[in-house]
């Protein structure tokens, strides 16, 4: 799944960043907690990490037509991995984020709240969201979905935004 170039660079970042969990992830912006906690329990107790990653059996067992195919389908189905894992009975989301990763670069939606490790928008991109916002042809829930945020937070933006200028 994550190389071991990926791994290792996360338990160094994990070490410099004094243990500070939160602020590693959001910084890496790849992994989870459960990951990096194994990772820097196997880089503590063994000096180092494995070479070659765990999940490559389990993703050996899938043809590249298989693997195209839940591609095409999260992308052709609103981009929602729960929904592609269960319509096709395979596989697991980490490896169908990976899958996606690896035949549609860029195209994977990244929500704006994964878990307890909050997406971080830029004031710029926050600027566009709240002008895409009061443009807009069409509901605010389709520009909301078309950025990954809720409308709640693109009308919290504007109201800061109006309310700053």
């Amino acid at each position: 799944m994550y190389s071991y170039e990926d791994r290792l660079k996360a338990v160094e970042l994990y070490i410099k960043n004094n243990f500070r969990m939160n602020d590693t992830l959001r910084e890496l912006g790849y992994t989870n907690r459960m990951n990096l906690r194994r990772w820097y329990l196997e880089y503590q107790r063994t000096g180092t990490l494995h070479k070659k990653t765990l999940n490559a059996a389990s993703d050996r067992k899938y043809s590249r037509e298989q693997k195209e195919t839940a591609v095409a389908y999260y992308l052709e189905h609103g981009r929602n991995l729960t929904w592609t894992v269960e319509a096709l009975g395979y596989p697991s989301l980490n490896i169908l984020r990976s899958w996606i990763d690896l035949f549609a670069p860029g195209k994977r939606k990244i929500n704006a709240w994964s878990g307890k490790n909050p997406v971080q928008f830029s004031l710029e991109q926050k600027m566009n969201a709240a002008i895409k916002l009061c443009t807009r042809k069409g509901t605010a829930n389709d520009v909301a979905k078309e950025i990954g945020v809720s409308k709640h937070s693109l009308y919290r933006w504007k109201k800061e935004l109006l309310d700053k200028k």
